[in-house]
């Protein structure tokens, strides 16, 4: 599945989503508690994407591992890559939020697999 795509389908599910959220404003004693739901509801939307694209990531990764084939090396190492990225933007996190350190393997680009 294309990124764009991915994106498109996130920005359709948020577009059905905050309509809905809109409606539970009368419901809140102020309007900055109802915004700070709508941010940790926001919140808990990008993270249910977040995982369901790493899911099809992993899906697809473990596909190209098993085959391991070096026409499939370029995706392979682009799935890689995003990996990487991802941990280094969750450490990242870690740190800004709660003042961990990233450690030395999240900061290294590591190998990978059958040598592609």
């Amino acid at each position: 599945m294309f990124l764009s795509l991915r994106i498109l389908i996130f920005v359709i599910i948020f577009r059905i989503q905050y309509p809905l959220w809109s409606t539970l404003r009368p419901g809140y004693n102020s309007i900055v508690d109802w915004w700070e739901d709508c941010k940790e509801r926001v919140k808990r939307l990008m993270i249910r994407h977040g995982v369901r694209l790493a899911r099809e990531r992993r899906d697809r990764l473990a596909e190209l591992e098993s085959k391991c084939i070096s026409a499939g090396g370029a995706e392979l190492e682009q799935i890689l890559d995003d990996q990487r990225r991802g941990a280094q933007i969750r450490s990242r996190e870690r740190y800004l939020e709660h003042g961990e350190k990233p450690s030395a393997f999240s900061l290294s680009s590591g190998k990978t697999p059958c040598g592609v």
